[in-house]
């Protein structure tokens, strides 16, 4: 069996999210042939693979600084450069800045025959960030290192469809997904009351406004819903007093950690994601790895995960009506709830870790 390094350059959040899955599917299939490299330390990682032989390492152990920062960075690169002779497989499993240095890397595996593998998340010019500047230095590295890797892997079909007409096409492979959760522990107690989610980043296409909005114009119901994002305008905060006092609202406008979200996630009983677009959605994996049912926007991406009125039920997008009729559906009809949960169950055991890390060893195996 082949060896594969992987990559991991960011902070926290969804991508640290994913590397740990893919870290555990792998060590799920007893499969400890792999190595990992961070630019910064996680105690997470640390604790994930106590009990093997996987070799770790990492860059900088607290980046706390603006020098520290730039000065792990440069190391970065050269251990990076290094690792292309070292490893015949690398896996870079998210966009970062120093990904721009894909270039060099690819032009040092011309001389060892190392594979660079690649994991786009999103379409070309994809909104990463809110920041202007940040977000187009991270579409570019995206793009830089989607032209220099040796292959491009996906974890969504819908995201490879944007590639599918494209040169890169023929290097292009889909390996599938998994659920997330923020623990291993089970949820012991039923829920009796209904209580909805909101869960991710308050980017625009996200639709936290077009939710709110629908709030506001829902009256003579009662129901619970949690807020759990960060980075939320003044606006979208002036807009949520305006919402029925009847609608009680867990507002969390920070960073939560994953033992927080966790508790969040064990007490709602259905995720609302009003997405105006998407590439991949880590909220809605991990609304199906907590097995609760979803309420979100009827489009391509989202069907790639979700059956309407199985375990889900899909609104007409950025349509207000359409919207808080599903929402009152599920709220006054238990019948509703009952058969979307069991649907949400099945729809779970479609996703595994295990197999996205045997898509990606066929990738390193394929000719």
């Amino acid at each position: 069996m082949n060896s594969i390094t992987l990559v991991f350059s960011g902070r926290k959040g969804g991508g640290l999210t994913d590397l740990k899955n893919i870290i555990n599917g792998y060590i799920s299939r007893g499969s400890f042939n792999i190595k990992i490299i961070s630019l910064r330390h996680f105690e997470s990682i640390d604790e994930l693979i106590e009990d093997t032989n996987i070799e770790y390492k990492f860059i900088c152990k607290k980046c706390d600084s603006i020098t520290k920062e730039v000065m792990a960075n440069l190391k970065y690169i050269l251990v990076m450069c290094k690792e292309v002779f070292i490893s015949k497989n690398i896996l870079f499993s998210m966009i970062h800045p120093n990904l721009l240095f894909f270039p060099l890397f690819r032009l040092l595996s011309f001389f060892s025959g190392s594979q660079l593998l690649y994991i786009r998340h999103n379409p070309r010019s994809f909104r990463h960030v809110s920041g202007y500047i940040h977000n187009k230095l991270t579409v570019i590295s995206d793009e830089v290192a989607t032209i220099f890797c040796s292959r491009l892997l996906f974890f969504s079909k819908h995201v490879m469809s944007h590639f599918s007409y494209s040169n890169y096409k023929n290097k292009s492979h889909y390996i599938g997904f998994g659920v997330n959760k923020f623990s291993d522990q089970d949820i012991s107690e039923p829920k009796n009351e209904v209580n909805f989610i909101f869960f991710g980043r308050c980017l625009p296409y996200k639709g936290l406004d077009f939710l709110i909005d629908c709030l506001k114009k829902i009256d003579s119901l009662s129901f619970h819903i949690i807020v759990a994002t960060n980075m939320m305008p003044d606006s979208y905060l002036e807009e949520l007093k305006k919402v029925n006092s009847d609608i009680k609202i867990d507002l969390y406008n920070e960073w939560l950690c994953d033992d927080f979200l966790d508790d969040l996630f064990k007490k709602a009983t259905c995720a609302i994601l009003p997405y105006t677009e998407i590439s991949q959605s880590g909220p809605i994996l991990t609304s199906i790895g907590y097995k609760i049912p979803i309420i979100a926007s009827d489009i391509s991406g989202i069907r790639e995960y979700l059956t309407n009125e199985h375990d889900s039920l899909l609104f007409e997008k950025n349509n207000h009506a359409s919207l808080i009729e599903k929402i009152k559906l599920f709220a006054t009809s238990e019948s509703i709830r009952n058969k979307l949960s069991l649907g949400i169950k099945s729809t779970h055991d479609k996703f595994s870790w295990n197999n996205v890390t045997i898509n990606i060893d066929k990738v390193i195996n394929s000719d």
